[in-house]
């Protein structure tokens, strides 16, 4: 046989395998087709639009942005040394007389943003007063001290204030005689730094995804969003190579942390050296750059909206149909409704799921409805059926069947011989009548009968019911004897629920089960209403025992011969 026949077989045996009768074969054919055009389109127009153009935007606009937190953070101090110059040019500090000097600083405070911690004054000697503690100490030994008494204005390292204990910088300017010959004194602020955090969230323009740090020249936090880290944390810690950028006026780099991808930028600070303004800033943020890139894309996207939309039309005409129609079916038996079934008539997995859908719900209702042993309804069924008979009928009889000492059957016989035992009574029940009854199982050895007044042999079914119940019931399998016993109940009253029928049912059985000659018993009120009570007086005896309501009295016997206590009695009162 020559090859070329050969592969025409192969050829046309191949061909029903991509007739698209599988929902797998379209879904794969279309999100192909979608897939690949749209993703060359775009990815090529993309990268000849785009290569060049957001790098430069991005970095133009972040260095803007330190440029600015950089300004706004030297203004702040510009104006706090301004501030404190012209409060030491005034006539009050140059009289150097605390006294008249603390409540005008004191003031000064008070009216003052939070971050102001304290004022004080110094005298040349280091001695200094505070607007919180006079004679609060000795500062010459600061770093700034010698540099205000030398003329200068200085805002300090990051120190621990000695008489707060709170992390500060210190602003200082000198305090000049009268004729301004020589410094007499020194002004100072502390402002605090965890607090002047408050009122920094402008610098960063109140965007979460920002943040605006302030480090000194060994990398130590000046400010920072966390204030545990202010003059505990470095920068060092979060970036290893800060100490390589020593010296620079600007620069950036990018780190990684918990995933994401930040571009951190920095400048000195203007007019302090060393101190660098830090701006962490999500690469994410700069979408905006990326906007011209969208507006140049629109006419591709136009054009790709259009591609999608006639495959989508395909696609929705021959899958999304059904695929709708079965969910909305799936919703319906997930709300708790087990007669729903699916109709789609398909050959392939829709069709195969719809099939699959029904056993499964008729399966369902069979372990929802009914006993899986004994194919009756079960408890919940059974009730939902007694509401209904209550509806229909003005008379129902309603009997309960139980086998006594059930639990020692089970011990003895095993599961199995009971299982069995279950189902003979259950067939043995249901030949009490020749018309059909209701029959359900509600307990493990417990069954419910629905009798209808209505039936011309109600009398016959109760009489065959009692006969049944007057003697063992004999299984010859296992040569077993198995008393039964039964509680009736009739009901008349048309405002009495399924509930209420089936506890005077359980109120009968409950009283068959404690006679001695009659076991089959109608319900009662009088008993009902003492079980009631005893109930009742049980749990109320139970809660006075938890609560030690009993009291235990002791009374002495006495021997009226010799007056001697020979006993005693025990008394319990509640």
């Amino acid at each position: 046989m020559s090859k070329c026949p050969v592969t025409t077989v192969k050829w046309g045996a191949a061909m029903p395998k991509w007739s698209f009768t599988r929902i797998r074969q379209r879904v794969l054919v279309l999100f192909v087709t979608i897939v690949v055009v749209l993703t060359l389109f775009v990815v090529t127009t993309t990268g000849i639009l785009t290569r060049a153009l957001v790098n430069d935007l991005v970095e133009e606009r972040a260095l803007d942005l330190v440029q600015h937190q950089n300004q706004v953070i030297g203004l702040w101090l510009e104006e706090r040394i301004t501030e404190l110059e012209q409060l030491a040019h005034s006539s009050l500090l140059e009289s150097l007389d605390w006294d008249e000097i603390e409540p005008h600083l004191q003031r000064r405070i008070a009216q003052s943003e939070n971050y102001y911690l304290i004022f004080f004054v110094a005298s040349p000697d280091g001695e200094y007063n505070t607007t919180s503690m006079r004679n609060a100490g000795n500062i010459s030994d600061r770093d700034y001290f010698p540099r205000v008494f030398a003329g200068e204005t200085v805002v300090s390292e990051p120190l621990v204030s000695r008489s707060t204990d709170q992390r500060i910088i210190v602003v200082a300017t000198p305090i000049y005689t009268a004729d301004g010959s020589e410094v007499a004194g020194l002004l100072g602020l502390s402002v605090d730094l965890v607090a002047m955090l408050q009122d920094a969230v402008h610098l960063a323009g109140e965007r979460s995804d920002m943040n605006v740090y302030l480090v000194d020249g060994e990398g130590h936090f000046i400010l920072h969003d966390n204030p545990d880290l202010i003059l505990h944390g470095r920068m060092q810690n979060v970036f290893s190579d800060w100490d390589d950028f020593a010296g620079q006026k600007s620069g950036s780099f990018t780190v990684s942390e918990d995933g994401q991808s930040y571009r951190v930028f920095f400048q000195e600070l203007a007019g302090i050296t060393d101190w660098n303004v830090i701006v962490r800033v999500p690469t994410a943020f700069f979408d905006q750059p990326v906007l011209d890139l969208i507006y140049r894309l629109m006419a591709v996207c136009i054009i790709g909206i259009l591609l999608v939309v006639w495959l989508g039309s395909w696609f929705a005409s021959t899958i999304s149909r059904p695929i709708v129609e079965l969910n909305d079916i799936f919703k319906q038996g997930a709300q708790g409704d087990l007669t729903v079934r699916a109709e789609i008539d398909s050959t392939d997995e829709l069709g195969e799921t719809s099939a699959s859908f029904n056993k499964m719900m008729d399966r369902i209702g069979t372990m929802t409805y009914y006993d899986p042993l004994t194919g009756l309804p079960n408890r919940q069924h059974f009730l939902d059926l007694l509401e209904k008979s209550l509806a229909d009928d003005t008379t129902v009889i309603f009997a309960l069947i139980s086998i006594r000492d059930f639990s020692e059957l089970k011990t003895l016989a095993g599961p199995d011989v009971t299982d069995r035992v279950l189902k003979y009574l259950a067939e043995t029940l249901q030949k009490l009548s020749d018309e059909s009854l209701i029959m359900g199982r509600l307990a493990d050895a417990e069954f419910g009968l629905i009798i209808s007044s209505g039936s011309s042999r109600v009398l016959k079914t109760i009489d065959r019911l009692d006969n049944l119940l007057a003697h063992p019931l004999h299984y010859e399998i296992h040569d077993l004897n198995v008393n039964l016993l039964g509680g009736i109940s009739i009901s008349e009253d048309p405002e009495l629920t399924a509930d209420e029928f089936f506890h005077q049912a359980q109120t009968a059985l409950y009283e068959a089960e404690h006679s001695t000659d009659d076991r089959l018993r109608l319900y009662n009120s009088d008993t009902h209403r003492a079980m009631i009570d005893r109930l009742r007086f049980q749990a109320e005896i139970r809660t006075g025992l938890d609560e030690d309501q009993f009291i235990a009295f002791y009374q002495p016997v006495v021997d009226l011969k010799t007056n001697i206590i020979v006993g005693k009695e025990a008394l319990i009162r509640w």
